[in-house]
């Protein structure tokens, strides 16, 4: 009885050891809210959300930003994504912007994903991600950008071993 008791709780510690090694990492952030004056009725939102996924050898982000124009005046805006793995292999980092306007009572968004083949590496790595939006406008009508406000995603990033 005394052995099949002990093999039984090694077998439970190596079957939890093992479970709690295969555990997703993940973290994520995000900026969100009405703009500062003098646009009141803007509201926009950046997220990002890194992880990394043990089973596939694949480490991961997505981003998203959306923009709100409530306010009484078109406005213009700026975004940008951006992912990296950090480690001993070089790993190009990925991410894109854009740029454009939104109409009174329109709205813009945009996502994307970004995924780092990790299969066949060793050591510590590191991924990273971010977003950001920004916006002007002319709130005087006179040609000239006057306003500005802006979101950002606070740092978000995940270890992982390999």
């Amino acid at each position: 009885m005394k052995r099949f008791f002990v093999f039984t709780l090694t077998a439970l510690f190596a079957i939890t050891c093992l479970l709690v090694g295969n555990l997703l990492a993940w973290d994520s952030s995000g900026d969100y809210g009405y703009a500062d004056m003098p646009f009141d009725d803007v509201y926009g939102y950046v997220y990002v959300t890194v992880w990394y996924e043990p089973g596939v050898f694949t480490a991961y982000s997505s981003h998203h930003f959306f923009l709100d124009n409530g306010d009484d005046l078109a406005i213009n805006y700026s975004y940008s994504f951006h992912s990296e793995v950090n480690g001993p292999a070089d790993i190009e980092p990925q991410g894109k912007g854009d740029a454009g306007q939104v109409a009174v009572n329109q709205e813009a968004l945009d996502s994307a994903s970004y995924s780092y083949d990790m299969a066949g590496k060793d050591g510590n790595f590191t991924i990273r991600g971010s977003s950001f939006l920004s916006i002007d406008g002319d709130t005087d009508h006179d040609g000239e950008i006057d306003a500005w406000d802006s979101w950002s995603t606070p740092p978000c990033s995940v270890d992982f071993e390999l």
